[in-house]
């Protein structure tokens, strides 16, 4: 019993490695220049990230088969930065994930929240600034009721051109 397990498993890895290469075989019948010459752009990126994913999988295989442990070893990396060029390859072409329109309802809440805040504050110095001017023009009303005959020029408010009133 105990013998056949790693049999099972050996006859398992064999297959899976035939598997590998019948699938390279097409590609590597040939000359890489005559293989690589004849593709688009898109193509030659996928040709070199599968040829790199490949290699790095049957190097990760074959430390496992001599017992060493590749999750500790530079291979896992180098697996990983694979991973990352056929994530960018698959954007590029349309078929990897899409960038979520979603709604943050957080953030949207504040600011709405904080443009109501504002609005009410500049109606509230709109209301203050007119009940100056109100009182201004009451006081300086009064004034001329009372009988002054000269003939003082009202001094002009000043306005900041920068501030909306």
């Amino acid at each position: 019993m105990e013998d056949e397990v790693p049999k099972k498993a050996v006859k398992a890895l064999k297959a899976r490695l035939d598997l590998v290469e019948r699938h390279l075989e097409p590609l590597l019948s040939r000359p890489l220049t005559e293989s690589y010459g004849r593709l688009p752009v898109n193509e030659k990126c996928q040709f070199e990230v599968l040829l790199c994913y490949a290699i790095n999988t049957l190097f990760f295989m074959y430390m496992k088969t001599q017992g060493q442990d590749p999750q500790n070893h530079e291979v896992m990396k180098e697996l990983e930065r694979v991973k990352v060029y056929v994530d960018r390859i698959k954007r590029a072409e349309g078929k990897g994930p899409k960038a979520s329109l979603a709604v943050d309802k957080e953030a949207a809440a504040r600011f709405i929240k904080a443009a109501l805040a504002n609005d009410n504050d500049d109606n509230d110095d709109k209301e203050i600034e007119t009940q100056k001017r109100k009182a201004e023009d009451s006081s300086s009303d009064d004034e001329e009721t009372k009988g002054s005959s000269s003939n003082k020029s009202r001094k002009r408010q000043h306005t900041d051109p920068f501030r909306n009133t």
